[in-house]
């Protein structure tokens, strides 16, 4: 039996334990592809206070005309009905985990990785990284710190896929000179490669380079600190528009706060001007000289002469 929209609305909200007060529209939102998709916006009351929020709040619904799953305009990952932390590189907008477009400034940290969505990457299931070379040198100069002791991690690979013992496509190659990692998005679609070093460690520029093939490459990328205050990955940078070809470096700089202004140049000094001499003066004129100091308000300053004699 094929569910109305409002039914299958309502089946989600119940079995979702919503507590539901309102259905304030129900509407076509726009289109992905060729197929519509449509929302139904609910007023949700008496929120849980260990959720952090207090009074009601609004959420939306996203599903297709036929009741099936939906696919997501590309910056909204997924909708939430309840009110939830959303996973790092993400935020919560409209009640919706998004990509964030923010990032800290973050110097130093023992645990640094790379980061990217699923819509930024090329094929949109694989990820592929021949090195990635961290450096403390913000011109990405001297020796790479990427070899220093530490426990790599990453979102999944080729072998642990296959079920077997990670090795020629493990994440530890992404930090050495010799493998690739043959990285593969986890449940969320996020990919992601990490090293938790042992000690903290600045990264101010940082290399990513690609295997000699195409199609595995990633055109946007968030650089993402360990932040342990708060257990937490927090983006450092966001970096777009990358070189996804075959053999292709991408170097990434981490360079933080405004770009000092350029020096104005010097300005010519206006020549003095000659004050009258006696001899422009005619008859029954004298010549009078007089100064006038501004304070920090000129505009405001008047003056006006007056003969009382």
């Amino acid at each position: 039996m094929k569910l109305s929209l409002a039914e299958t609305i309502l089946a989600i909200s119940s079995a979702l334990l919503l507590s539901v007060s309102t259905i304030a529209e129900s509407s076509v939102l726009g289109h992905h592809g060729k197929e519509s998709y449509f929302t139904a916006t609910s007023t949700l009351s008496d929120v849980a206070p260990s959720a952090g929020v207090h009074g009601k709040v609004k959420t939306s619904l996203y599903i297709r005309q036929d009741g099936s799953d939906v696919e997501f305009p590309a910056r909204m990952l997924a909708p939430i009905a309840t009110i939830e932390q959303c996973h790092s590189g993400t935020e919560l907008l409209d009640g919706q985990c998004i990509i964030s477009e923010n990032y800290d400034e973050i110097m130093s940290s023992k645990g640094w990785r790379l980061w990217a969505y699923r819509d930024h990457t090329e094929s949109g299931w694989a990820w592929d990284i021949d090195e990635i070379e961290l450096y403390e040198d913000s011109q990405c100069a001297g020796a790479s710190v990427s070899d220093l002791p530490g426990t790599v991690s990453d979102s999944g690979n080729v072998d642990t896929d296959a079920g077997n013992v990670e090795g020629i496509w493990a994440p530890q190659n992404a930090f050495a000179a010799e493998g690739v990692w043959g990285g593969r998005r986890d449940s969320n679609n996020f990919f992601w490669v990490a090293k938790m070093f042992d000690t903290d460690v600045s990264v101010k520029c940082l290399k990513i380079k690609s295997p000699n093939w195409n199609d595995r490459g990633a055109t946007e990328v968030r650089v993402q600190a360990f932040v342990a205050e708060e257990n937490e990955w927090k983006n450092a940078w966001i970096e777009k528009n990358l070189n996804v070809g075959a053999l292709s470096v991408n170097t990434i700089k981490l360079i933080y706060g405004p770009t000092e202004a350029p020096t104005p140049a010097p300005t010519s000094a206006l020549a003095p001007i000659p004050p009258p001499t006696t001899d422009d003066c005619g008859d029954g004129e004298a010549e009078i000289e007089v100064t006038i100091v501004f304070d920090n308000y000129p505009s405001e300053t008047s003056w006006e002469l007056k003969n009382t004699c």
